[in-house]
């Protein structure tokens, strides 16, 4: 799975890394959550902007919490 990544400290959050040159800067961070894949935000990436990566990961984290709860 090269194009997907596990985040550190990121709690079962990926990173999908689409590959190619032209990829752009943003990523979607998802999970597996109630049996499903989803995307719980999108982050810019880690090496251009580290602020607003960790911004991202806080709103997945957040947003992953939110979808447990509600099961």
């Amino acid at each position: 799975m090269p194009q997907a990544q596990p985040i550190t400290g990121g709690e079962g959050i990926w990173e999908l890394r689409p590959l190619g040159r032209r990829t752009g800067a943003w990523r979607p961070l998802y999970a597996l959550v109630n049996e499903e894949f989803v995307i719980l935000a999108f982050a810019p990436e880690f090496q251009e902007n580290r602020v607003g990566f960790r911004k991202g990961l806080a709103n997945a984290q957040k947003r992953r919490i939110q979808l447990l709860a509600a099961k």
